[in-house]
């Protein structure tokens, strides 16, 4: 019995160097990726309508809390 628990964690031990190695791979190919983009560009483009978006987040969320925080202060 005690070989099988040695066994499994050798094997759990092997799998998750396999995992973390390909993870770092991935890390690595997505690193060379972002420094090619033109992100800040991108960026630069979209940040009028990426604005424009976060307001109406935020415009929706007040509007469903004040009826919360007006029954919290009337109490």
């Amino acid at each position: 019995m005690q070989t099988m628990t040695d066994l499994s964690t050798f094997h759990l031990e092997i799998s998750e160097q396999k995992s973390i190695s390909a993870s770092t791979g991935l890390i690595k190919q997505f690193g060379c990726v972002t420094e090619q983009s033109d992100w800040s560009g991108y960026l630069l483009q979209i940040e009028k309508w990426a604005n424009r978006f976060c307001i109406a987040i935020v415009a929706l969320s007040a509007l469903y809390f004040t009826p919360i925080v007006i029954s919290i202060l009337f109490r």
